[in-house]
């Protein structure tokens, strides 16, 4: 039997070819990870515009500190997990704070590996201070009283309460979260400390603890705006 060859052959055969590359361009495009965003919900308690700004009065040391926005960009971020196959993408908000006495200076606001759905929130909101310290002050998907070791430099964080209502210097605030961290290393020297955020609001209470401090930031007065 004659062999057919020529432009017959190569043309069945580049047509495979370009089926083939096809298939793999098409299946590389739908296995590309979406990109997980930061819910409505987690953005009513930490995602500020820059004409936004928090008065706070530390009553123990009577000292009063303003806390402002200055500027915040958003970045698009990929997670390779430890598997080296599987990945993720997930929205981070970055903020910088301008303050004084209390040594804010920028706050870091990401999605997880889940995306957020209604009430069940998988973001996190970190804080870093300017002695070069920061740590995971909300991060609602921990069951309340269980203790997260987020490792030596962030130490352990727990969820100790949710208060539908909150009053505080005489101001009511709705929907706020408690939390508390502490310093990885226990020690007479520990530095425990405690967060309360309002929906709509942000940090309203903040207290720090050890041999050597003793401070307790409250809200006195704020201008806050939702959104950027």
């Amino acid at each position: 039997m004659k062999r057919h060859s020529g432009p017959l052959m190569t043309g069945i055969f580049s047509l495979v070819i370009l089926l083939s590359f096809y298939s793999c361009n098409k299946e590389s495009v739908t296995n590309e990870p979406s990109t997980n965003t930061i819910s409505d919900t987690f953005k009513s308690y930490c995602i500020f515009d820059t004409t936004s700004y928090w008065v706070y009065r530390d009553f123990n040391q009577q000292l009063t500190d303003t806390v402002m926005v200055r500027g915040h960009r958003t970045e698009q971020r990929l997670q390779v997990l430890p598997d080296q196959i599987t990945s993720y993408r997930y929205e981070a908000i970055l903020f910088d704070f301008e303050s004084g006495h209390m040594g804010l200076e920028k706050a870091e606001i990401i999605a997880s590996q889940k995306q957020s759905t209604g009430d069940t929130l998988y973001e996190r909101y970190r804080l870093y201070f300017s002695n070069g310290r920061y740590y995971t002050i909300l991060a609602p998907e921990f069951p309340l009283n269980e203790i997260q070791l987020f490792g030596e430099q962030e130490g352990s964080y727990t969820n100790i309460a949710f208060y539908n209502q909150f009053t505080l210097n005489g101001t009511s605030y709705q929907d706020v979260y408690r939390s508390s961290v502490k310093d990885y290393f226990n020690g007479p020297d520990t530095l425990r400390m405690e967060f309360w955020l309002a929906r709509n609001i942000g940090m309203i209470w903040f207290t720090a603890k050890n041999t050597q401090t003793n401070i307790a930031w409250s809200l006195t007065t704020s201008e806050v705006h939702n959104g950027i």
